[in-house]
């Protein structure tokens, strides 16, 4: 996918530029002066000379009204931390979860949830925000792994573009983990147009998720009480 509209000549092009690459690519990667948004059969995968590409001739569009939205709810060990006096971080977590699965607001179309530790895993969706239900709660075990949970999530949703919807990502966690690959993971959703929420369950929260909220165009906010998600979609921006 190009940053814009390109002729014919520019596209083949890029698709030489493409074709002499010999690199592990994800959703969001940069290969020449294309943006990757999709890798079959899966993301990491190396370009050989084998490798099928398609090239799109327009960028996508960042004015859609309607949200796809990916929740990636942290469920590692140091979730099981105590938050308050009654409830876990996790427990926090899923406290601020339900109200807003309720009444998510008219712009969210669809809702995909993924729990993650040391991996990622699709536990729902996509599904409207109604028909989203929280799984039961396990007891939180592993490590986060952040990075790892935003490209599951940004490849989740590039492989569902389309031109009538924006995406977004919400991020519930209490630390970063592996700084760099939460780094790169915030510039490929840069450059896929998908700005990261960040509500951390943390007593300070790590400057990364400045970082990340300011490269992708979303935001960062340590939980309060009362617990509460709010974001604002603006069609035609990030």
């Amino acid at each position: 996918m190009p940053p814009e509209a390109w002729d014919e000549a520019r596209l083949l092009d890029a698709t030489r530029q493409v074709a002499a690459s010999r690199q592990a690519i994800r959703p969001g990667d940069a290969v020449g002066d294309l943006v990757v948004i999709g890798v079959d059969p899966e993301p990491g995968a190396v370009l050989s000379e084998e490798t099928e590409v398609e090239i799109l001739p327009t960028a996508r569009s960042g004015s859609a009204a309607l949200v796809d939205l990916a929740i990636l709810l942290d469920v590692s060990e140091s979730m099981g931390t105590p938050w308050d006096a009654k409830l876990t971080r996790l427990e926090a977590a899923r406290t601020a979860l339900a109200p807003f699965l309720a009444q998510p607001g008219p712009s969210i179309a669809t809702v995909s949830l993924f729990e993650y530790a040391k991996e990622a895993r699709l536990v729902a969706g996509p599904v409207k925000p109604a028909k989203l239900k929280l799984p039961a709660p396990n007891k939180p075990k592993g490590h986060s792994a952040t990075g790892v949970a935003l490209n599951a999530a940004l490849a989740h949703l590039a492989a569902r573009t389309t031109p009538t919807r924006a995406q977004v990502i919400f991020l519930l966690t209490d630390g970063i983990g592996e700084v760099a690959e939460v780094l790169h993971a915030s510039e490929r959703a840069a450059r896929l147009r998908i700005p990261v929420h960040s509500l951390v369950f943390a007593p300070e929260m790590d400057e990364v998720f400045d970082e990340l909220a300011g490269a992708s165009g979303g935001s960062a906010q340590t939980a309060a009480l009362p617990l509460t998600i709010e974001f604002e979609h603006q069609p035609g921006g990030s």
